[in-house]
């Protein structure tokens, strides 16, 4: 089996907002081939679908909107590239100061007290 990773894009929507959110996921796929990978990652994406109730506030609704690439995985060396994004702002300052924000968020979320 070959590895592969799927780019899946759901549209996430709540009764009564005006903003809708996307949501971009990357999944593991295990296949013979790139059009088999293709074929499981719709299905696994489709089970996706659905909504949730959060304690407060509308239920959201996920929408699978499509896969939007396919990425085989070759034998990954430790710290080798997976993928990569790149990000364009007119505001530079601000998407540093979010990425340091979620990156102390992550890390605390993640310490552990001995």
């Amino acid at each position: 089996m070959k590895k592969y990773i799927a780019q899946t894009v759901f549209e996430i929507s709540a009764i009564g907002t005006v903003q809708t959110e996307f949501d971009i996921q990357y999944r593991l796929v295990l296949a013979n081939d790139a059009y088999s990978a293709l074929l499981k990652a719709l299905s696994h994406a489709k089970k996706q679908e659905g909504s949730v109730t959060p304690m407060e506030g509308p239920d959201l609704f996920w929408k699978f909107i499509g896969i939007t690439d396919l990425f085989p995985v070759d034998e990954v060396e430790d710290g080798g590239e997976l993928f990569t994004q790149t990000h364009q702002t007119c505001e530079p300052a601000h998407y540093v100061q979010f990425v340091k924000q979620r990156t102390m968020a992550m890390q605390a979320k993640n310490l552990t007290f001995v």
